[in-house]
């Protein structure tokens, strides 16, 4: 009640938007969240933030395309946002996957190894280039990800599925098995418990 009488009284106050929509995100209700946000993005159209925070409940709620348009959104905004060029990259390459999405995927990530080595940044970057096929500089940069940051379960995946595509079992078993050494979840698990089956098969 004190958000809608707020956003009545003030519409153009931000804040007010960003902590209405992270509250309904906090409860686990992505989909309120999302209705919120692009209620704050009608009063206030030019806010980097709220297609930022729009962009994660569309994602929390599996609306892919939907989250692309809001980092899209983002990126226009501030074209320097290298979150959002990273989360928007990650969405093009997993959920999507054809030529024109890879490619957008690419430009996207392609600086990051000059601009923002930050092992999240460099895996989303190998793993561009690996489902472009490009296995060799795939593998240079995941190495170097998973070596800053060696126990994330999403880029030991990464690194293993690399390793599996350019035909090293014994690497690939041990980066598959590493990513799944605890309960994360992440996107892809299912391939690497999968894959790891088959290899052990």
């Amino acid at each position: 009640e004190h958000y809608r009488e707020g956003a009545r009284v003030n519409p153009k106050w931000l804040t007010l938007w960003l902590n209405w929509g992270s509250l309904w995100l906090a409860e686990k209700q992505p989909s309120q969240a999302a209705t919120v946000l692009q209620r704050g993005l009608q009063a206030i159209p030019d806010s980097e933030e709220l297609h930022m925070l729009l962009a994660s409940a569309f994602s929390a709620h599996d609306q892919i395309d939907q989250a692309i348009a809001a980092y899209d959104g983002a990126l226009r905004l501030n074209p320097r946002n290298v979150l959002a060029a990273n989360n928007l990259a990650v969405l093009l390459v997993d959920y999507k996957g054809d030529q024109p999405s890879l490619q957008k995927a690419f430009s996207l990530s392609r600086d990051f190894e000059k601009d923002a080595p930050h092992p999240l940044f460099l895996d989303t970057l190998g793993w561009v280039r690996l489902k472009m096929g490009q296995q060799e500089e795939a593998l240079r940069i995941m190495k170097d990800a998973v070596t800053k940051s060696p126990d994330m379960p999403a880029l030991n995946y990464h690194l293993g599925m690399a390793h599996f595509q350019a035909g090293h079992p014994a690497e690939a078993r041990v980066y598959l098995s590493k990513a799944l050494k605890g309960n994360d979840l992440f996107q892809g698990r299912q391939e690497a418990e999968h894959v790891l089956a088959q290899m052990k098969g």
